[in-house]
């Protein structure tokens, strides 16, 4: 699923829209016997298919489409929602009714009860209704002229024998097609919400006085993880962090810096910058040990602690605070001067200078390195 908040766009597939659910759910079936069910499954799709071509190339003015891709739309509540599928089979008589028909394979014996069919393949009735539904919606989308009416049959094949049992549609399934639709609906709607509550985050900047090597390194992560641009169409997914506004694949970023440097307030800073501006949307901080969360939850309290802190800013990327700003060329060259004459004179007094080394890597580009003094230590021997 990819949808934007801002045009109030979803595309889907009608298989993900068919089985959609707020909270979790059952995986399904893999391994060994998933992937032998898919390929018995895919060759009694191959003989239904070619019996019905047969059957209609016998009827004159008879059409039998099978495996048609369809990508078909709707709008509700303000979504302009688009679905994509792959129909298998659309029986077109010559002036009659057409046909969608739905083949799915089933572990269980046949015959069975309708009801049962209904109760323990919820989602395959969805599918099919959503196909027959969308299709009346969309004269012409199969046939031109389109056919006078529209039916749905959902065809369930007995895995081990090859039984087949038809089962109609009805309103009742359409109406459970209108109840997943709204369901989709709300959680679009609850996303918005959460965006919203998202841009209100305040928090403080991780330090009041910058540490040594932290100048710019705002700027350097946001470099490291992609310009935050947003391309008209933006697409957000459900199964990637959601409000993503550049396209690009997931990046890795490894962020390596000495004990002392402030890794942790640097990076929740960044973090929540983004949240806020709703790149991210979720923030997880995994440590190696458990007593490495003690720093994050007392950094992350004192970020956000009530008091004095300041206004939320909507500007993409992050905004720059007092404390971020880069350095101007002036600035830079003052700073390496007086760096120079210190270190001059801390050699001369005996005190020995181990070089702080900050390094971003991201992906293929080439390491961001700083070097910066760090805390002196008086030598030895």
């Amino acid at each position: 699923m990819h949808f934007s908040l801002d045009d109030r766009t979803c595309v889907l597939s009608v298989g993900e829209f068919a089985g959609f659910t707020l909270g979790p759910r059952d995986a399904g079936g893999g391994g060994p016997s998933g992937i032998w069910r898919a390929q018995l499954g895919q060759q009694w799709h191959a003989r239904l298919h070619a019996a019905v071509e047969a059957e209609a190339a016998a009827q004159a003015g008879t059409r039998a489409l099978v495996e048609v891709p369809l990508t078909l739309g709707c709008v509700e509540q303000g979504w302009n929602l688009t679905f994509a599928g792959r129909v298998d089979q659309i029986i077109i008589p010559a002036g009659g009714a057409a046909v969608v028909r739905e083949i799915k394979t089933v572990a269980g014996p046949l015959p069975a009860e309708e009801a049962t069919l209904r109760a323990e393949h919820a989602d395959y009735f969805v599918q099919l209704a959503t196909y027959v539904v969308l299709l009346r919606a969309t004269p012409g989308a199969v046939a031109d002229p389109p056919p006078r009416s529209l039916a749905g049959e959902l065809v369930f094949v007995e895995l081990g024998t090859g039984l087949i049992q038809t089962v109609a549609l009805g309103l009742d399934d359409e109406l459970l097609f209108q109840s997943r639709l709204s369901r989709l609906v709300e959680f679009l709607n609850l996303r918005l919400q959460v965006r919203a509550r998202l841009r209100g985050l305040r928090f403080r900047p991780a330090f009041a006085v910058l540490r040594p090597g932290q100048e710019t390194i705002q700027t350097e992560l946001a470099d490291a993880f992609g310009a935050v641009e947003r391309p008209p169409g933006n697409l957000e997914s459900r199964s990637l962090p959601p409000s993503t506004y550049d396209l690009r694949p997931s990046t890795v970023v490894l962020f390596e810096a000495p004990t002392g440097y402030g890794k942790t307030g640097v990076l929740l800073e960044y973090a929540l910058g983004q949240l806020r501006t709703g790149r991210f949307a979720r923030l997880l901080y995994l440590t190696g040990k458990s007593t490495g969360q003690l720093q994050v939850m007392r950094t992350l309290a004192a970020m956000t602690a009530p008091g004095d802190i300041p206004e939320p800013q909507n500007h993409y990327p992050l905004p720059i605070t007092h404390d971020q700003k880069p350095r101007t060329a002036a600035a830079h060259a003052g700073s390496r001067l007086a760096g120079a004459t210190e270190i001059r004179t801390l050699r001369e007094s005996g005190v020995s200078l181990r070089a702080r080394r900050v390094r971003i890597l991201a992906g293929p580009r080439s390491p961001v390195a700083l070097e910066r003094p760090r805390p002196l230590l008086p030598a030895r021997g």
